[in-house]
């Protein structure tokens, strides 16, 4: 019995360590703006990864696209004591009030993706925004149906209104579209990024036009969306479709011949979010205020190398960087403009 009552106790003990040095990890806020999106389940993903290398706990919210839900989730961040904050706003004046509401309590935090409304350094703690070269990756795309699918009556599957990802890859499909004679752009229509409503304005889209040849997308999610409605409708073949995103079920559909291209690896930003966040912690500052990424482009050739060397681990929880080697307070002659890129195979 004694040494059952000493193993039992020594069980015990090493629970409890374990517990209390998980609570003992300090926090790092990601108010998500949705979790309903195959895209920032890979942001998150990655992100978690940067988190357990840097000995944080991340503490993620969802608030399914819905700008009361998503202060309240920063509101509730605060009040959990979090170090910092990896921020990506629902809109612009949501930004300004969560950048400030931060500020006020001290907590540094990082923006990602969508312009906030207000520039760095407006207020002390707002320490970074990485983005991605949005116009261009809407141009890109674009370029692809025309140039490469012959693409000359194309139809927009949109974002989210006013919001600077959005708008930006919009004005790339336009320009694109402009600097070449013979290609109309038949309509663009939002889809708030979701598959059921790139469902709904595709099949609007073959309700009124009969001759759409190309689908520009502005995420992957509405663009699978688009994909059923032109399946139902008996379309599929005879449109070529591309988009931004690179996600498993995009993957998968690229693989099957119902896109021609994608473009993405962009959810790297909430990881490296988190290095400038440990950095400054640690007393690093960013070497510079904004930090700008280009995407991968990926066609039916690459998705072999694609699929095993970054969406499978990173699904499986696997660490893609190596994070002391990008961190300042580990390696202080690295230069965030030379590291925060999206991961190629």
């Amino acid at each position: 019995m004694r040494i059952i009552s000493l193993v039992a106790a020594f069980v015990f003990a090493v629970t409890s360590a374990l517990t209390a040095a998980a609570q003992d990890k300090p926090k790092i806020g990601m108010p998500m703006t949705t979790l309903n999106d195959a895209f920032w389940v890979d942001y998150v993903n990655f992100a978690k990864t940067a988190a357990e290398a840097y000995g944080y706990e991340l503490v993620v919210t969802d608030a399914q696209s819905r700008e009361d839900k998503q202060l309240s989730d920063i509101e509730s961040l605060i009040n959990a004591g979090v170090k910092g904050v990896i921020l990506t706003p629902l809109s612009e004046p949501l930004g300004i009030q969560a950048i400030n509401l931060l500020n006020k309590a001290n907590i540094p935090v990082v923006v990602t993706d969508t312009f906030p409304g207000v520039e760095v350094g407006s207020v002390p703690n707002y320490l970074a925004f990485i983005k991605l070269d949005d116009e261009v990756a809407g141009y890109n795309v674009a370029k692809h149906l025309i140039e490469k699918d012959n693409a000359k009556k194309i139809v927009g599957i949109g974002g989210v209104p006013g919001i600077s990802t959005s708008e930006a890859r919009n004005d790339g499909l336009k320009k694109a579209v402009a600097e070449h004679p013979g290609v109309e752009l038949l309509d663009l229509q939002y889809t708030d990024w979701t598959l059921a409503k790139g469902q709904t304005v595709m099949e609007d889209f073959l309700t009124r036009f009969s001759d759409i040849d190309g689908v520009w997308g502005a995420g992957s999610d509405p663009l699978l969306g688009a994909i059923v409605a032109m399946e139902n409708s008996g379309r599929l073949g005879s449109v070529k479709l591309a988009g931004i995103d690179i996600t498993a079920a995009a993957l998968d559909s690229l693989a099957e011949g119902k896109l021609s291209m994608l473009a993405g690896g962009h959810w790297v930003m909430g990881g490296y979010g988190i290095t400038i966040i440990h950095d400054y912690l640690n007393g690093q500052k960013p070497d510079q205020p904004v930090y700008e990424m280009s995407l991968y482009y990926l066609t039916k050739d690459g998705i072999g190398d694609y699929r095993s060397k970054i969406i499978e681990p990173l699904a499986a929880g696997k660490s893609l960087i190596d994070w002391k080697a990008i961190s300042k307070t580990t390696n202080p002659s690295v230069k965030y403009s030379d590291v925060f890129q999206v991961i190629k195979p």
